[in-house]
């Protein structure tokens, strides 16, 4: 007969931080030193954020997007990749070129 053990341990870690509250959420990824989010909102872009202090650092616009569903990010070419169901295509956003708020 075999004897299994599971165990488990869960670790609780004080909240550090609260991004700041708005539409919902509908993408979210790091990449370096920054968290980049992108929020149902009436103007495509992708909110930036400092990964230690979650202060909004600036907006990147993407050019010729009509809607947002969900993004990833690639550290080999430093680029963000936003899927836009209403163009049916995915934008290659380079963050070497950012555009501020």
């Amino acid at each position: 007969m075999w004897t299994f053990c599971v165990v488990c341990v869960c670790v609780l870690a004080p909240l550090v931080h609260k991004m700041s509250e708005g539409r919902s959420v509908r993408g979210v990824t790091s990449l370096g030193e920054e968290i980049y989010l992108l929020r149902s909102k009436g103007v495509d872009q992708v909110e930036v954020y400092d990964v230690v202090s979650y202060r909004l650092l600036r907006c990147l616009t993407v050019p010729n997007s009509r809607g947002f569903f969900d993004m990833t990010s690639c550290t080999n070419l430093l680029c963000l990749y936003i899927s836009d169901p209403h163009v049916e295509c995915i934008h290659r956003l380079d963050l070497l070129c950012h555009e501020n708020c």
